[in-house]
């Protein structure tokens, strides 16, 4: 069973943060099984391993950088083309 406290504090990060990692619910003091039951209830939708984002959530064409952005921090983007 869910906490609604944990669900309150997961769904207002989300909001925040746009796309969720597991290891953000550390800050706040959930536990890392919550997004997965969030998943499961169709509260939070999984974009990839440890990382969700609410369901109705606008898709840029950008999503695949926001992706790699929040899984891997010190990533660095390059330009591939200039137009």
């Amino acid at each position: 069973m869910l906490s609604e406290t944990h669900t309150r504090r997961v769904l207002d990060l989300v909001g925040q943060k746009g796309l969720l990692r597991a290891s953000d619910l550390a800050a706040i003091d959930v536990p890392r099984v919550v997004p997965t039951r969030l998943n499961a209830a169709g509260l939070l939708e999984r974009v990839g391993r440890g990382l969700y984002r609410v369901p109705d959530a606008e898709v840029s064409e950008f999503e695949s950088l926001g992706t790699v952005a929040a899984k891997v921090p010190q990533a660095v983007f390059c330009l591939f083309t200039a137009l």
